[in-house]
């Protein structure tokens, strides 16, 4: 096997691993589940090492990667009229139905002010190794469960507190200042989660930290064609439109499926939301010992 191929193996080996632990998991709750994963240091940090090596060794050869489009729908939305045509369509379409905002549902509340009067200020979720380190207009908050650099803090965004006043943010996180961020980045996290509530509870708590009209920006990976998995892209959207995000931009690329949404409405969850956030794993069953990691999911992700 090849070095790229073996830091592959890890990535889907660690997930499948989680998934079937999720699968036959007795009478554990998922809570006690990911409290478990979170204690084994080893594996945690030989995926982190993996992720890192991937990215910065081979994914980074791509003359076009994942970072590369997060920053240039952040400048787009930010600093070339995206943020602004969006609340003038918004503008234009009230006054045609003769509505306000309040009766759109439309969130009105601390919402972003234009021009930025700082940098963007981006909490990158399971960041690694602080890819956006070097982009001058950004003020990042790197945050990962097993950081790879020492410019990443330690958290579990699945469990941190969202509080309301300002914090300081120390090498460990131990919570998170509510509508504090312009963007929350979502790069190859979702799929890491073996169950779809808690890609849910990571969705809701990007939207708490948010500020009005910030970005979501979501990056998943897919090696299928463009309208294998259209169903999965589809609920999501649903799922999220129910969080109180809008869909701004969405893009297939070769291996990566790249979503931004908007912070725009007031959240109307249904009980049943979280099954909106589903991959095509979830309807997997896991047979490591009967079978060869299949490495697609992610080969070349960028």
């Amino acid at each position: 096997m090849s070095e790229h191929q073996n830091l592959s193996s890890v990535i889907k080996e660690t997930h499948a691993k989680l998934r079937k632990m999720f699968n036959e998991k007795d009478s554990k709750s998922h809570e006690l589940l990911w409290a478990e994963h979170c204690s084994k240091e080893e594996v945690l940090n030989e995926y982190a090492t993996a992720m890192k090596d991937l990215a910065t060794k081979h994914w980074s050869k791509s003359p076009y990667t994942r970072i590369n489009w997060c920053i240039d729908k952040m400048k787009e939305y930010f600093f070339e009229g995206g943020l602004e045509k969006l609340r003038m369509k918004d503008e234009r379409r009230l006054k045609h139905h003769g509505m306000t905002q309040d009766n759109e549902n439309i969130l009105i509340e601390n919402c972003l002010k234009l021009p930025l009067e700082e940098k963007v200020r981006l909490l990158d979720v399971g960041s690694c190794y602080n890819p956006f380190e070097s982009y001058n207009f950004v003020n990042c908050l790197p945050i990962d469960l097993c950081p790879a650099s020492p410019t990443v803090r330690r958290c579990d965004f699945l469990q941190v507190p969202i509080s309301e006043g300002l914090t300081e943010y120390e090498d460990t996180i131990s919570c998170l200042c509510k509508e504090n961020f312009d963007v929350v980045v979502f790069s190859l996290l979702l799929e890491y989660f073996p169950s779809s509530e808690q890609r849910h509870i990571c969705c809701e708590k990007a939207y708490e930290v948010l500020k009005g009209d910030g970005l979501l920006v979501i990056i998943t990976p897919d090696s299928s064609h463009q309208n294998k998995n259209m169903n999965m892209i589809k609920s999501w959207k649903l799922a999220m439109e129910n969080l109180g995000f809008t869909r701004w931009r969405y893009e297939k690329l070769q291996h990566l499926h790249c979503m931004a949404y908007r912070k725009f409405g007031k959240k109307r969850v249904f009980s049943d939301n979280y099954k909106l956030l589903f991959i095509p794993q979830d309807s997997r069953k896991e047979e490591l010992s009967n079978s060869k990691p299949n490495l697609s999911l992610a080969i070349s992700t960028g």
